[in-house]
């Protein structure tokens, strides 16, 4: 996963976000190259003032509008990450006897 590092990010997109609201295309070509939801990028873009809150507050009304707050374009396409290091943490826990599966259940999940 492409961690959107703000040198990088600002360059792609600062003249891009100002078009975001009205090209329907641009969002998942974003999307589609950094493997980030569009909101996650939206909201990253307003912590590095690229756009200001009340464009970050107009694009996000934008995509609830759609129907894509809870689903976004490309998530039924794009393969996300699945959290082996939390999975493989977990597990070496349980082995090496540092939490048992009842205090595990009880006290995390």
């Amino acid at each position: 996963m492409t961690l959107l590092q703000p040198f990088c990010f600002r360059k792609r997109l600062s003249e891009k976000m100002q078009k975001l609201a009205q090209d329907n295309h641009l969002p998942k070509q974003l999307k589609k190259k950094w493997k980030v939801s569009i909101a996650a990028m939206i909201r990253r873009a307003e912590r590095l003032d690229i756009i200001t809150k009340e464009d970050y507050q107009s694009l996000i009304r934008i995509m609830q509008r759609r129907g894509q707050r809870k689903e976004e374009p490309l998530d039924d396409v794009l393969i996300t990450a699945s959290p082996a290091l939390l999975k493989a943490s977990v597990m070496m826990l349980l082995q090496e006897n540092v939490l048992q599966p009842k205090s595990l259940w009880m006290n995390y999940l």
